[in-house]
């Protein structure tokens, strides 16, 4: 029997997600890292609630993520839906915590 099970995003719990999110911001160098941990974590929530979106989650039997997978047919509409749910504030802050990314955002946009 295997030491883990295999669980779409859309069941996910609130913990795993928050537990997905900090291992994100510790081993995924990019722009999404860079803007902090509350914008991973929304990123996350978002992605689990968009029926578009595809993903799965390898969740140990002590109910801790292992590893993921996710792909959206429309990444730039996933995207906007974050930053409307976010709103201008909290990216405004983020940038202010961390000046170096405007350059970044301007590139991926």
């Amino acid at each position: 029997m295997a030491g883990y099970r295999i669980v779409p995003f859309s069941e996910l719990t609130g913990k795993q997600v928050m537990s997905i999110a900090q291992i994100h911001v510790l081993v995924i160098d990019s722009l999404l890292s860079e803007l902090g941990l509350f914008v991973v974590e929304r990123y996350y929530q978002i992605a689990c609630a968009d029926a578009s979106v595809i993903g799965c989650c390898a969740i140990s039997q002590s109910e801790f993520p292992l590893g993921w997978v996710i792909g959206s047919p429309a990444p730039s509409q996933l995207n906007e839906r974050v930053r409307t749910a976010l709103g201008p504030r909290s990216l405004l802050r983020a940038l202010i915590l961390r000046p170096r990314l405007i350059g970044q955002i301007f590139i991926s946009s």
